[in-house]
């Protein structure tokens, strides 16, 4: 779902690339901390701001397939395979 931005902003579509990578800022965190339900809740807002980026989808199979959600990382993986990965993440 897009977000509406408010016409004070001079440029949205900076507003909203600032809003997706502060999503992926907080996800690099979340994983870093361990915490990684966090994370993946901030890929998933990345996945829908962004849908034409694969590497959310790919970094949220990883994280499923280490918290052994072997269901879930399978279809992150395929959403990422979908999207588009570049060939060196299609070999994992």
């Amino acid at each position: 779902m897009p977000l509406d931005l408010d016409a004070r902003f001079p440029d949205p579509d900076a507003a909203y690339r600032a809003i997706v990578e502060a999503h992926r800022g907080l996800a690099v965190i979340a994983y870093d901390l361990g915490e990684l339900s966090k994370a993946l809740v901030h890929l998933k807002r990345v996945s829908e701001l962004d849908p034409k980026d694969s590497r959310p989808s790919r970094l949220s199979g990883l994280i499923n397939k280490d918290m052994s959600q072997d269901p879930d990382a399978e279809a992150a993986y395929r959403e990422a395979l979908r999207r588009g990965l570049p060939p060196e993440g299609e070999r994992e």
